[in-house]
């Protein structure tokens, strides 16, 4: 098994007398994708930072592919670019701004194929926007102007902040076919915070819980092996008339993840110490609205020894 790429050790970091982030482990494996959902405050905008390397943390490390890395560290952030939740663009024309990137890392003159290809990604017209300046675009061709920015330099992480804020459906379709190319095209690992689990449902492999600060789910590690008990069913109030034989547990949702190839969805729980797994039609678990952390009933057709 290949080393993580990000590994995350006593990480506490503070902005007055509470912590804004108070995660002891996180480990995020090379390639993936992963989704980060919360409410306001809860932290996801300050991990994306503290990822990205412009901020350090109060205590504890951060390690990028086993070495300890922070913005002091030299070329801390090459290989790895943020998009923010409300895009800066520089006053000038839109290929200035996607050539911009490559000239700040000393990666030589941008090859017009290259930003004509990174327009192309997030569904602009060269030829139509490429002319264009700044103030000319609406507040979504601004976003995937800044996106495409990114893509240009063919970051190996892309961390995207509440990416369709502000934008609508088709633009956000768009963002979301172009962020997973970075993966399809050259293995990039992509973080995504986002208050839309619809779409983050539709774009990531897993979705972690921030409650203030605090991971409320993420995959255990490590794994913890799969019971021999199959879960039947879950609700989100404790059933009745459940029929003989069957119990049903209190549980915390601790993972989502989604498998579009069969058109199922997996929800990993946590149920009275226990990690069950639980596979269920796509449509089934966005119907039950489910998030990580939260509470639900488990239905088992034997309650397990202890």
């Amino acid at each position: 098994m290949s080393e993580p790429l990000y590994q995350v050790r006593g990480l506490v970091h503070h902005y007055g007398p509470l912590p804004a982030l108070d995660i002891p482990r996180l480990e995020i494996p090379r390639g993936a994708v992963i989704g980060l959902a919360g409410p306001n405050g809860s932290g996801k905008s300050t991990l994306l930072r503290i990822l990205a390397f412009l901020e350090a943390p109060s205590q504890g490390r951060v390690l990028f592919e086993g070495a300890p890395r922070g913005p002091e560290s030299p070329d801390a952030r090459q290989g790895i670019t943020l998009l923010l939740q409300e895009p800066y663009l520089l006053k000038r024309g839109v290929v200035a701004n996607l050539a911009y990137g490559l000239k700040l890392r000393g990666r030589g003159r941008a090859r017009q194929e290259q930003l004509d290809q990174a327009l192309e990604w997030v569904g602009l017209a060269p030829r139509e926007f490429g002319r264009r300046r700044w103030y000319e675009l609406s507040g979504g061709e601004a976003k995937r102007v800044a996106l495409a920015a990114r893509l240009v330099l063919k970051p190996r992480v892309l961390l995207l902040d509440e990416p369709t804020a502000g934008v609508d459906a088709p633009s956000a379709e768009l963002i979301r076919r172009a962020a997973l190319r970075a993966r399809e095209q050259w293995g990039a690992t992509l973080v995504v915070a986002s208050h839309d689990l619809t779409w983050l449902g539709r774009t990531v492999d897993q979705i972690w819980g921030l409650e203030y600060g605090h991971l409320a789910a993420a995959p255990p590690a490590p794994p913890t092996p799969a019971l021999a008990i199959t879960p039947q069913a879950l609700y989100l109030r404790q059933p009745t008339d459940l029929g003989p034989g069957r119990v049903s547990v209190p549980c915390r949702v601790a993972g989502l993840s989604w498998e579009p190839e069969d058109g199922r969805g997996r929800v990993d729980l946590l149920a009275e110490g226990r990690a069950y797994c639980l596979r269920l039609p796509l449509e089934e678990v966005r119907g039950l609205g489910l998030q990580p952390g939260q509470q639900a009933w488990l239905v088992l057709d034997e309650r397990p020894a202890a």
